[in-house]
């Protein structure tokens, strides 16, 4: 089911998504996606403040995502949510 996605409404805007992007041969995991306006921006502050890039924005199904880590080792991903075609 590798890149299956919901985003559940909340008040007709959306709440979160959850998507399922593991392999089959992969275990389950949980990462924290933060939406954000900028994804090529959120990544430079990253790396400005001491963090890393460790995925280069890249595009998604539904958005523009990179995956990021803390000073700490603590791993991340922001998301850039498009537009659906037609809204």
């Amino acid at each position: 089911m590798l890149g299956r996605h919901w985003q559940p409404d909340l008040d007709g805007a959306a709440a979160f998504g959850v998507m399922i992007a593991a392999a089959a041969d992969e275990s389950a995991q949980w990462r924290v996606s933060f939406w954000v306006a900028d994804t090529k921006a959120a990544a430079a502050t990253t790396t400005e403040l001491g963090g890393t890039v460790i995925a280069e924005p890249f595009d998604a199904p539904v958005s523009r995502d990179a995956v990021l880590g803390d000073s700490q080792g603590a791993v991340s991903s922001v998301s850039q949510i498009r537009r659906a075609q037609g809204a």
